[in-house]
């Protein structure tokens, strides 16, 4: 019986609790499922994020290791340059200065 009349008071409704438990215990799981599944979904798409980040994180450790050899050969380049002219200008004769083989 889902309704019953409270015999004491005439219009009093009470619900039996045989049936709001399991209605309730339905509805907690529902609660819970939704929300691990929320969570779920928040925790893979926060991996994802970090992954890529760390991916871009290595690709610029990467880039900035290159361009710290380019920048050092460079470097080495404009160095013997400026030696190789200084040489000519105070009349050296051949052969220049060793190139330095960066």
């Amino acid at each position: 019986m889902l309704f019953r009349a409270a015999s004491d008071t005439a219009s009093a409704i009470t619900i039996s609790a045989a049936y709001v438990t399991p209605v309730l215990a339905a509805l907690g799981a529902a609660v819970v499922a939704a929300l691990t599944a929320w969570g779920g979904y928040r925790v893979a798409k926060l991996r994802a994020r970090v992954d890529h980040t760390t991916r871009d994180h290595s690709r610029i450790e990467r880039l900035e290791n290159r361009l710290d050899e380019l920048e050092s050969r460079l470097d080495a380049r404009e160095d013997y340059i400026e030696k190789l002219r200084e040489y000519i200008s105070n009349g050296g004769p051949p052969p220049p200065p060793p190139y330095p083989w960066v």
